[in-house]
C-alpha cells in the first residue's frame, strides 16, 4: 500500500520527470491498483504495468486475465510481463490482447529465443529489460541486435535482520545511472531501497532500519543505513523510530554538500516534531526520497 502511496504523491509533483515507475502487483486490491494508474493516467505519466507478474497472489492464468479485466488501463500504461517459465506460453496470446505503442518483456530466463515472443510485430515495440543478476553480466550480448534494451538488476545488499545493518553502516549501491548509456542500454532500472527479495509475512521487528540514498561529488550513489539501538526484544517501535532518527538527523546535520530532497525535509521535520508515523510511511518516505534524488541527477545531467 504504502509503495503505491509513493507513487502517487511522487506522481503529484515533477519528480517522476525522468522516471517511469514500474508497478509489479503482489496482491490482486484492484482498488487500490487503479487509484495509482489512474492518477498516473491523469497527470500523463507513463508507466510500466506488469501483467505476468514473478511473485505474490496472482500466479495462474485465470489471475491473470481477471487482473487484465481489472485494472484501468489508459494511453499512458505499459504492459509488462515477467518472463521466467512460468506461464510463459500464455504470454504471447496476452500481448496480442494489448493495442499499445510499446510492451515491456522483464527477460528472468532466457531458454527461448526473444524473437518467439514477438509474434511478427515490429521489434521496436519492445523494450527489453535484461535482469543481470539472473542471466549475467554479458546476458546483453543475446539482445545485441535488438533496439530497446535496459538494464535491471537489483544493487540493494539486504540483510537478513534489520539489526545487521547496523554492522555495515553505509555501503556503494549503484553507479548505473552513470554509465547504463556505456554499456549499451537506453536505460536501467532497480528495486529502490526495497530489494528485489519479497515476502508476504509481516511482524514487529527488533531492530528499526532506515536507509538513505545520497550522491556523491562523483555523482555515484551510496546508501547508508540508521539503525536503532535498543534491539533485544519487540517492544516501543516508536521508540527505536527515534533512535534511528537521531542517528540520522545527527549525520544529515554533519554534512555540507547533501542534497535534501522534499522528501528527506519531510523526515527531518516529523523527527523534529517528535512524531512517529508508522513504518509504512517511513518507508514510504525513503522511497520517495531515493527517487527524488535520482530525478534531480537526471535533471541536471
Amino acid at each position: 500500500m504504502f509503495e503505491l502511496l509513493a507513487i502517487r504523491e511522487l506522481a503529484e509533483t515533477t519528480s517522476l520527470e525522468n522516471i517511469i515507475p514500474i508497478i509489479e502487483p503482489v496482491q490482486d486490491n484492484y482498488s487500490a491498483l487503479n487509484k495509482a494508474t489512474e492518477l498516473l493516467e491523469e497527470k500523463n505519466q507513463k508507466y510500466i504495468f506488469i501483467y505476468k507478474p514473478n511473485v505474490g497472489k496472482i500466479k495462474t492464468e485465470n489471475d491473470i486475465l481477471d487482473l487484465k479485466e481489472n485494472i484501468f488501463k489508459g494511453e499512458n500504461q505499459i504492459p509488462g510481463f515477467i518472463i521466467d517459465n512460468n506461464n510463459d506460453e500464455i504470454i504471447s496470446d496476452l500481448i496480442n490482447d494489448f493495442d499499445s505503442e510499446s510492451i515491456a518483456l522483464f527477460h528472468y530466463e532466457n531458454k527461448q529465443e526473444v524473437e518467439s515472443y514477438f509474434n511478427g510485430m515490429d521489434e521496436n515495440k519492445f523494450l527489453n529489460f535484461i535482469h543481470l543478476d539472473r542471466l549475467g553480466p554479458f546476458a546483453l550480448r543475446r539482445f545485441r541486435g535488438y533496439t530497446n534494451n535496459f538494464m535491471l538488476r537489483d544493487p540493494f545488499t539486504s540483510e537478513r535482520r534489520n539489526a545487521d545493518y547496523a554492522e555495515v553502516s553505509e555501503q556503494s549501491l549503484s553507479d548505473d545511472h552513470l554509465y547504463y548509456s556505456e554499456e549499451g542500454y537506453l536505460g536501467y532500472s532497480d528495486f529502490l531501497t526495497i530489494g528485489e527479495e519479497y515476502s508476504e509475512s509481516g511482524f514487529a521487528p527488533y531492530a528499526v532500519a532506515i536507509h538513505l540514498t545520497y550522491l556523491l561529488n562523483d555523482m555515484s550513489c551510496w546508501i547508508k543505513h540508521f539503525v536503532s539501538t535498543s534491539n533485544s526484544d519487540q517492544s516501543n517501535i516508536a521508540g527505536k523510530y527515534m533512535e534511528a532518527m537521531n542517528a540520522l538527523v545527527d549525520w544529515v546535520e554533519e554534512q555540507d554538500e547533501l542534497d535534501k530532497t522534499e522528501s528527506l525535509i519531510e523526515l527531518i521535520k516529523l523527527h523534529s516534531d517528535e512524531h512517529y508515523p508508522g513504518l509504512g510511511f517511513l518507508k514510504k518516505l525513503q522511497i520517495k526520497h531515493h527517487v527524488q534524488l535520482i530525478n534531480r541527477y537526471f535533471e541536471r545531467s
